[in-house]
């Protein structure tokens, strides 16, 4: 009875997301971050959870996330309807916050030729700066490692929290999400040579430095050992070409779901890479099951722990993009993931042999805060902050570029923060990124001296 609901419920909340974006597409003749976001939640909390749940119940799930699943069996119905709720929220925030934008997302800014070539020139001073620090502060990073390669044989040691196998101290520790910014500097000469594309002409540098940071991000992100944000970096470039053929009108959307797909089959084979599997003993059905049960096995023990944390996560979601070294050793501060993880786990990652995080998703996150209020009051305030970003974005007047960097924040943060809703894991992930568009914005609003 309960299995089939739970079934059933997620199949149901799917549809409902689904039916919600085609209304919202059509009215509007195109698709946006809100529309990206809700896409994620019908899939992962819908789809993805019918999925676990059959899995699960037929032992094709691991033995790990089986028992603690079947433990809440009888609750496989609240998950369904607390995501009901949150669509509910997001769409009447984005709602709401329409009223609030609509007269500054139909500002169009008359932009002379000659302030775009300065801005272009200033653009591109940027993407070479952004590259050679985020290449430096790597290299200092790496050096207490031995290196850039000797930093490949302990990376997963890293990844695991396992400091004192290492026996390192590194003292450049907190420059190592810097090296993340050579990942805007690619997508600042991805978005130049797009644009030398349209104009029918070539610029050899723009190539030159689009392969020295695409190959460095590589390097980078190898050696964060991070399945996902390999993925998610490399679907970028073939999301950016598509929006600048067909920009957010809804004829891009096959494509993009065509991309989506591809990077699930990517996903596997960068983790066979990573994890030094063999291919043929990956069972597909297991695979998914594994890595898409964690958001289901929080929320369920979330639920019955049943203590909030007074959205305490989000009154210091700012300090999240100091160094780790500041806010959790000095200041003493958790995030919610760490909490879920020792409460999950009986102890935090690199403590007690615990060498994973068990992190939250936004449904999860949101319910810790206080229940079910705080699922509607956080749903409600991510749909007009969704809805804002999509206008800032879209308005930014920075060519092909643009589009680079609306497709990696369609997944990196529309789409992803369905699964990692941590306010401490969206703003490190998405570092790069706000880090280069504060430095856009900046060099938008720098005067241009007329000789």
């Amino acid at each position: 009875m309960w299995i089939e609901t739970g079934i059933l419920g997620g199949i149901l909340v799917a549809g409902i997301a689904y039916f919600g974006i085609s209304i919202r597409a059509i009215k509007k003749r195109c698709i946006d971050l809100i529309d990206w976001f809700i896409f994620s939640i019908g899939t992962f909390n819908g789809l993805g959870f019918a999925f676990v749940v059959w899995a699960t119940v037929n032992r094709k799930n691991d033995d790990f996330w089986t028992i603690i699943l079947l433990r809440y069996n009888e609750h496989f119905w609240l998950y369904p309807l607390a995501t009901f709720i949150l669509l509910l929220a997001v769409w009447s925030g984005a709602y709401f916050g329409g009223y609030i934008f609509t007269k500054k997302s139909k500002e169009c800014n008359n932009t002379s030729i000659r302030f775009q070539k300065i801005i272009r020139r200033r653009i591109m001073f940027l993407g070479i700066g952004m590259f050679i620090l985020g290449f430096i502060s790597y290299w200092l990073y790496s050096g207490a490692y031995g290196g850039f390669f000797s930093l490949l044989k302990v990376s997963r040691l890293i990844r695991a929290g396992l400091f004192d196998v290492i026996g390192v101290n590194n003292p450049w520790s907190f420059l190592r999400p810097v090296g993340g910014l050579a990942f805007f500097s690619s997508f600042i000469f991805y978005g130049f040579i797009l644009n030398d594309m349209l104009a029918k002409r070539f610029v050899s540098l723009n190539l030159i430095c689009f392969v020295l940071a695409f190959s460095f991000s590589l390097f980078v992100l190898y050696s964060w050992m991070g399945r996902v944000a390999i993925v998610v970096y490399l679907i970028t470039f073939p999301l950016g070409y598509f929006l600048v053929r067909y920009g957010t009108n809804i004829r891009v959307v096959p494509r993009i779901l065509i991309i989506l797909l591809i990077s699930l089959f990517l996903l596997i084979n960068v983790s066979i890479v990573i994890d030094r599997s063999n291919i043929d003993n990956i069972n597909v059905i297991s695979f998914f099951a594994k890595e898409l049960s964690f958001p289901f096995a929080s929320f369920f023990a979330q639920v019955e722990n049943g203590q909030y944390r007074l959205m305490k996560d989000i009154l210091i979601a700012p300090i999240y993009i100091l160094p780790q070294r500041i806010w959790l050793e000095y200041l003493g501060l958790d995030t919610a993931s760490i909490y879920n993880t020792t409460l999950i786990m009986g102890a935090p990652k690199g403590k007690s042999g615990v060498t994973g995080e068990i992190p939250v998703d936004i449904l999860t996150f949101s319910f810790m805060q206080g229940g079910i209020v705080s699922v509607l009051i956080i749903g409600f305030l991510w749909g007009i902050f969704l809805l804002w970003l999509n206008n800032e974005i879209l308005r930014l007047e920075i060519g092909e570029i643009k589009n680079v960097i609306y497709a990696y924040i369609i997944v990196n943060v529309a789409m992803l923060t369905a699964l990692y809703g941590d306010p401490s894991h969206i703003i490190v992930r998405n570092f790069n990124i706000i880090v280069g568009l504060i430095a856009i914005f900046i060099i938008k609003r720098i005067p241009i001296i007329k000789y």
